[in-house]
C-alpha cells in the first residue's frame, strides 16, 4: 500500500530548480517539456520521506510521467539504479545511499529542523531561479 508524503512549499521550489537544471527535459527519454507542463515530474531516487536526501540534487531527476512510473514505481527500477550509478559514479552513489539511511533529526527536534531547513531551501531555490546563484 502506497502512502502520500506531503509536499511542502520547499518541495515546490526545489522541483522548479531540478527542472531548471535539467532544462525541462526527461533524463530517460529526453522529451522536452514546456515551462508550465504538468507532464514532467521530479523523481527522488531515495524517497522524499528520507529528509537526509530529500533536497539533495544528486538524489533527483526530471522524468516525464511515463518514465517516472517505470523507473520510480515500476519494473524499470533496476534500470534506474544502473542510471544513477553511471550518473553519479559508484562511490558518490554509495555515499548518497548512506546519507539516505541516516536521520538528520536531533532527539525531539524534527519540526524545528524541518522549519529551519525548509526556509534555507526556499531561499537558495529563489536565488538559483533568479540567476543569482549558479548550479
Amino acid at each position: 500500500m502506497m502512502f502520500e508524503i506531503s509536499r511542502r512549499t520547499a518541495d515546490r521550489y526545489f522541483s522548479k530548480v531540478v527542472k531548471f537544471r535539467d532544462n525541462n527535459i526527461c533524463v530517460r527519454c529526453h522529451h522536452k517539456h514546456g515551462l508550465a507542463s504538468k507532464g514532467l515530474h521530479v523523481s527522488h531516487f531515495f524517497s522524499r520521506a528520507r529528509e537526509g536526501t530529500r533536497f539533495n540534487l544528486k538524489n533527483v531527476d526530471s522524468l516525464c510521467y511515463a518514465c517516472h512510473q517505470l523507473w520510480g514505481h515500476g519494473e524499470g527500477r533496476p534500470e534506474y539504479i544502473k542510471f544513477k550509478k553511471t550518473q553519479l559514479g559508484e562511490h558518490v552513489f554509495q555515499c548518497l545511499a548512506e546519507k539516505a539511511k541516516k536521520s538528520p533529526f536531533k532527539e525531539g527536534g524534527k519540526q524545528a529542523y524541518i522549519k529551519a531547513n525548509d526556509r534555507a531551501i526556499i531561499k537558495m531555490c529563489r536565488l538559483i531561479l533568479a540567476g543569482e546563484v549558479k548550479l
